[in-house]
């Protein structure tokens, strides 16, 4: 909310939506009339000198009526040029500059309608470079991005699928090779060995858990001597 002379009052954030603005008036003797602009009252003053000279009924050369515009330059008869009026920067040869836009410094552009903004530059003939590069970085970031989660897809595929295979080889020795095999096999007898070591000692001393693993020997036995007729067979 901007006051009379343009000054920021207030900011509303996450409002709904504004469809309607309205000017408040205020009474008169409110607010404090601003001054006019110097460079204003000198152009008035110009073109009041310019009038009298070859206005209606002053007498001067020229005759007839002629514009303000016309007037500045007295005799000249020069003329503004929108550009100018509006205070627009110019090259050289008199044509607006590219990537120049109206914008207020202060407000970073978001000023009330109808007061004065500032010029600022915008990259000029760089801009297209500028904006070129941006968008080749822009993609090459979301090729970046779809490589690396084409590869975290191929991953989590292949580990599904090797715990697919080790789950099949469980349920059926003959899909494991000879190494397979023979890793298995050793690892049966380990656990064989550590229940001989158990049947040594007291049952009484024994917890539940290593009586339990004592009623699996047969269990490994048996699956001991299957492994190792697959083995013998290849």
């Amino acid at each position: 909310m901007y006051g009379y002379n343009g000054e920021l009052i207030c900011k509303v954030t996450n409002a709904p939506k504004l469809y309607n603005v309205f000017w408040r008036p205020a009474s008169v003797g409110t607010h404090a009339d601003r001054q006019a602009a110097k460079e204003v009252v000198a152009r008035l003053a110009n073109d009041a000198s310019g009038e009298g000279g070859s206005g209606r009924g002053g007498g001067g050369s020229g005759g007839g009526y002629r514009p303000p515009g016309a007037r500045r330059n007295g005799a000249s008869g020069g003329s503004r040029s929108l550009s100018d009026m509006l205070g627009e920067k110019t090259s050289s040869t008199g044509v607006i500059k590219r990537g120049v836009r109206m914008m207020n410094k202060e407000s970073n552009g978001s000023c009330p309608v109808g007061m004065t903004t500032t010029i600022k530059e915008e990259g000029g003939k760089n801009a297209a470079k500028n904006k070129a590069r941006k968008e080749r970085k822009r993609r090459a970031q979301e090729a970046a991005e779809m490589k690396a989660k084409q590869e975290a897809e191929e991953e989590e595929k292949k580990k599904q699928m090797e715990a697919a295979m080790k789950a099949a080889k469980g349920a059926d020795p003959t899909l494991m090779n000879e190494v397979e095999l023979a890793k298995k096999i050793k690892k049966l007898k380990k656990q064989l060995r550590s229940i001989d070591a158990l049947k040594t000692k007291d049952k009484s001393t024994l917890n539940e858990a290593q009586q339990a693993k004592l009623l699996t020997e047969t269990k490994l036995l048996e699956e001991v001597g299957t492994l190792e007729e697959i083995l013998a067979s290849r």
